[in-house]
């Protein structure tokens, strides 16, 4: 077929010529975190490679299930956006391997933010972002349009903590390799003489992996003509993710179940900050209100929660209170 609309009755008889390690199973809204995961691309050499590739590395340590479902052939980039629609919908998680033309946004009903692995400052008017790994020197960066949890290349490089925090709970996931230094990343036109290396962002998709509770995640910005070694990275990368999808307990802020309510009073009497804490990981969100009724959920780190108790608010938290 051309290009495909998930519908669950219909799971395996998408391609002919699926290929599947681990078993497929259906998820439900109440089984959140089952590890299943939907693998395409978009018929390129460089994605079948990388496809062939991933397919052929180790199961044993993998309690994901990955199934493996083609090539996405889509006549225009509306049926493209519609048949991605389709299968996030499913409850499945989505692996996308190239489609350097496709738009998150457009299909981010949502109106959650799209965490952006990029070089470049990502910033639109219609949808937020949280940029990780961008490089300061190159991209302009408009202050009023930042993410508290936007972090540059050095942050995103040396501190595994703040990048839990970033990914926690974060459901689209866009990565360009252009992070990438030009040295491992040489088909991509965009990437810098600095960058991450290949184990770095391995690193980093197998924190997102721990802590995201993602619904698609897509690795774009390679050429077709990509070297065999480009296509190994991107396939470690994926790797890497699903390992850490294996000690992911995903945990809803917003939930009464496994969680408690902290409410910290400042020594000078204006103002009460609520925190919300996992009574399984220990993980920590400062509750801010938006509406009536209504609340956003910031992933905080044990350092930030002692800072509020001893009356000193971190740089980051400003802006919600």
């Amino acid at each position: 077929m051309d290009y495909f609309n998930l519908e669950s009755q219909q799971l395996h008889n998408l391609e002919a010529n699926s290929m599947m390690f681990g078993s497929v199973k259906t998820k439900t809204s109440n089984d959140k975190k089952n590890n299943s995961f939907l693998l395409i691309d978009d018929g390129n050499h460089t994605s079948k490679t990388t496809i062939k590739r991933l397919l052929g590395l180790s199961k044993q340590l993998l309690k994901a299930d990955l199934f493996y479902i083609g090539s996405l052939n889509c006549p225009n980039n509306k049926k493209l956006e519609e048949s991605i629609a389709s299968l996030i919908e499913s409850e499945y998680s989505i692996i996308m391997i190239g489609f350097n033309d496709f738009k998150l946004n457009n299909i981010n009903k949502s109106n959650k933010a799209i965490c952006s692995l990029n070089s470049n400052f990502q910033i639109s008017d219609h949808i937020e972002y949280l940029n990780l790994g961008f490089q300061r020197h190159l991209s302009f960066v408009d202050a009023n349009k930042t993410n508290p949890l936007d972090l540059g290349l050095g942050e995103l490089k040396y501190n595994s903590d703040l990048i839990e925090l970033a990914f926690r709970n974060q459901e689209y996931i866009d990565c360009n390799l252009n992070i990438l230094k030009r040295s491992e990343i040489s088909s991509n036109s965009g990437a810098n003489i600095n960058g991450l290396f290949s184990e770095d962002l391995c690193k980093t998709l197998k924190i997102c992996g721990t802590t995201s509770n993602m619904k698609l995640l897509r690795f774009h910005g390679f050429e077709d003509n990509a070297s065999l070694a480009e296509s190994e990275i991107i396939a470690d990368c994926i790797w890497y993710f699903l390992e850490g999808s294996n000690l992911n307990e995903y945990e809803d802020p917003s939930s009464t179940t496994n969680t408690k309510e902290v409410l910290l009073q400042s020594s000078d009497l204006e103002h009460d900050y609520t925190f919300i804490k996992s009574t399984i990981t220990d993980k920590i969100w400062f509750r801010s209100s938006i509406a009536d009724n209504k609340y956003k959920y910031i992933p905080v780190s044990q350092s930030d929660y002692q800072k509020v108790c001893q009356d000193e608010i971190p740089e980051r938290l400003l802006a919600f209170i």
